[in-house]
This record gives structure tokens, C-alpha cells and sequence, in this order.
């Protein structure tokens, strides 16, 4: 089986640290609010989701930032290969 995909170069990045930027600084003016900052590595992969999906409501993000703010917290958790320590 081959696929063949075609798309836009401009809808691509080649750096990940402008995204994790963004999404710490999600973190920090969403999650601040009602408690401390969590650590990164408090919690596993799987965990994010649902700390993150109970949490959503009680911040203004919008469906994207969420999503963009449960793939930060995923791959820098505890259970990830160079997650933060």
C-alpha cells in the first residue's frame, strides 16, 4: 500500500518551540487562575486528557486551544521520552 499526499508547505512548521511557546503560555494565563501551575511531568499522557477536559470549562479557550493545550501537557508528561523535569 502507498499513499500519496499533497499539501501546502505554508501549512507546516519546522520548529515545534514556537507551538510549545504558545501552548505554555496557554497554560500559564488559563491554569493560574484558580490554582498553581502543575508540573508538566505530575501527570502521565493519558491523564492530561481528562485533567484537561475537566478543567476546559472553567476557562475561556476556544475547541483549538484546547486541543493545542492537551497535546503540550501530552508529550512533555511524565510517561514521554525528554519530558520536562
Amino acid at each position: 500500500m502507498s499513499l500519496d499526499v499533497w499539501a501546502d508547505n505554508k501549512s507546516f512548521v519546522d520548529n515545534e518551540a514556537p507551538l510549545w511557546a504558545y501552548s505554555s503560555n496557554l497554560m500559564n494565563s488559563n491554569c493560574t487562575g484558580c490554582h498553581g501551575l502543575t508540573a508538566l511531568d505530575h501527570y502521565n499522557a493519558n491523564q492530561w486528557i481528562g485533567v484537561i477536559k475537566a478543567m476546559e470549562t472553567r476557562t475561556s479557550l476556544t475547541k483549538e486551544q484546547s486541543r493545542m493545550l492537551t497535546q503540550y501537557v501530552q508529550k512533555h508528561a511524565s510517561d514521554m521520552a525528554g519530558s520536562e523535569k
